[in-house]
């Protein structure tokens, strides 16, 4: 069931893995929002950029009023956090995207007027911030323009339970090539960020490499070339 702006709005995301997953390494109420509020304090009222670099390209469920392609300098894209409710389940889990420390990652900025930025958060929150996997903080990207602006950013949370980085690419491969869970595939994820990074005349190397290595993955053990 692909995720939808009413599942934010309604805290529907939370309230399926608590169903769904009991265990889930969910943030209680209180680490929530108190994240939330560093960063509204950050903001100080003023509008601001979300940063999308995975999902948040293709899905953003942000209320916005325009976007631009932009690079953060210093953090790279990363499939670092396994899955097991979203894009994964017990018996096979599967794989987000984040940023870890290093080289560049280009993405798409959304920007939000100041008077929409404390719901648009409190929205994205219960998307990104679920279990405490990734850290928000306040960072300068550059949009292809030149233009500097302060985004929103979700990092890995490498102290985090679901943090992973020493997975062996085939194992990568193998993973998001079958892993499924309650708002679709792994492969679904990885085949749309190529295509709306592409969309915007953007490309990831590495990403466009894997999605071969899933398809073909498939193929060779017959298996659809679906999502």
């Amino acid at each position: 069931m692909p995720l939808t702006r009413e599942d934010l709005e309604n805290d529907r995301l939370r309230a399926r893995i608590r169903e769904t997953v009991p265990d889930y390494p969910l943030l209680d109420d209180a680490e929530f929002e108190a994240s939330r509020q560093q960063i509204l304090r950050g903001i100080d009222g003023e509008d601001v950029w979300i940063f999308g670099y995975g999902s948040l390209i293709w899905n953003p469920c942000i209320d916005f009023d325009r976007s631009a392609p932009a690079r953060l300098d210093g953090l790279t894209r990363r499939y670092c956090l396994w899955d097991k409710s979203g894009r994964g389940s017990e018996d096979a889990p599967g794989f987000y995207l984040a940023l870890a420390p290093g080289g560049h990652c280009d993405g798409i900025a959304f920007h939000v007027p100041a008077e929409r930025v404390d719901w648009e958060l409190t929205c994205i929150w219960r998307r990104e911030m679920i279990s405490g996997a990734y850290r928000a903080q306040l960072l300068e990207a550059v949009t292809t323009d030149g233009d500097a602006i302060r985004c929103v950013v979700f990092l890995a949370n490498p102290n985090h339970v679901r943090y992973c980085c020493e997975l062996l690419p085939q194992k990568l491969v193998e993973c998001i090539a079958v892993a499924e869970g309650t708002i679709g595939t792994s492969r679904e994820y990885l085949y749309n960020t190529v295509e709306g990074l592409a969309s915007v005349g953007l490309e990831d190397p590495e990403l466009t490499a894997l999605e071969r290595a899933v398809r073909d993955y498939r193929r060779t053990r017959g298996l659809p070339d679906d999502c």
